[in-house]
């Protein structure tokens, strides 16, 4: 009998480094500075501050947030259909 799940022992491995990738890329920060909007943002996309002509707007960063992770579980929702869709055309 074919064993499925015999060449997922790499998984654990790979889990972990992705953890240990999340947690680094929580510590590197983004900056931009244009038009008098400045934005600040770690590299997994988590938006530190903005400020509009040199003042805060923390609701500004909250919003963008929002949207950005509405937008990453929208992503993951299209690609889990693209996978189921693929593996359908296989069997």
């Amino acid at each position: 009998m074919i064993n499925p799940l015999k060449g997922a022992g790499f998984l654990p491995k790979l889990y972990q480094q992705s953890q240990q990738l999340d947690k680094q890329l929580e510590n590197e920060e983004v900056t931009v500075d244009e038009n008098g909007v400045k934005i600040v943002m770690t590299a997994n996309q988590k938006v530190k501050s903005v400020e509009v002509d040199g003042i805060q707007e923390p609701r500004l960063a909250e919003a963008f947030n929002k949207i950005i992770q509405e937008t990453k579980v929208l992503a993951a929702q299209r690609y889990l259909q693209l996978f189921q869709n693929q593996e359908e055309l296989t069997e």
